[in-house]
C-alpha cells in the first residue's frame, strides 16, 4: 500500500507485524498518514511487531513530520509494540533506537542494509 511522500506499506505474512519502506521524501503528510495506520494497528492487536527500511534517509528528515497522530502514536508504541526492528539510516539512529530499547520494554535493533534477511527474521515475518 503506498502512502504519500516516502512512505510505502510492505504487506507481510503475519497480520500483526507492520512494515515499512521510508525514504528522505518523508514529510509531515507521510509520518501522519503512517502512524494513523499505527493508531489503528494498535486498536486491532494486542501487540505489533514493526518493520522500517529506511532508504537515503537522515535524521533529520524525521523531524519535519511530527503532528498529532504521530505523538499518539509514539506514546501507544511504548505498550503496543513488542518488537521494532530498523534497516538502514544514520549511525545517530541506531545509537538512538538501541539506547531506547534498554530503557522501554519494547525489543528493538538495527540492523545494517546487508543484514535485511536478519531484521525480517527478528520481527518474525516475511514480506508478500
Amino acid at each position: 500500500m503506498d502512502l504519500p511522500a516516502g512512505v510505502t506499506r510492505i504487506a507481510t505474512d503475519r497480520p500483526d507485524v507492520y512494515a515499512f519502506r521510508v525514504t528522505g521524501q518523508l514529510n509531515r503528510e507521510g509520518m501522519e498518514k503512517m502512524a494513523a495506520e499505527m493508531n489503528a494497528a494498535f486498536d486491532t492487536h494486542q501487540g505489533v511487531n514493526v518493520l522500517f527500511l529506511l532508504e537515503d534517509f537522515d535524521l533529520g528528515d524525521a523531524a519535519i513530520g511530527y503532528g498529532s497522530q504521530s505523538m499518539k502514536a509514539d506514546l501507544r508504541s511504548i505498550t503496543n509494540v513488542d518488537r521494532y526492528a530498523v534497516v538502514g539510516g544514520p549511525k545517530v539512529a541506531q545509537t538512538m533506537i538501541e539506547s531506547f530499547g534498554r530503557v522501554i520494554p519494547v525489543d528493538a535493533k538495527t540492523f545494517p542494509q546487508e543484514d535485511e534477511d536478519a531484521a525480517w527474521a527478528f520481527v518474525g515475518a516475511r514480506p508478500v
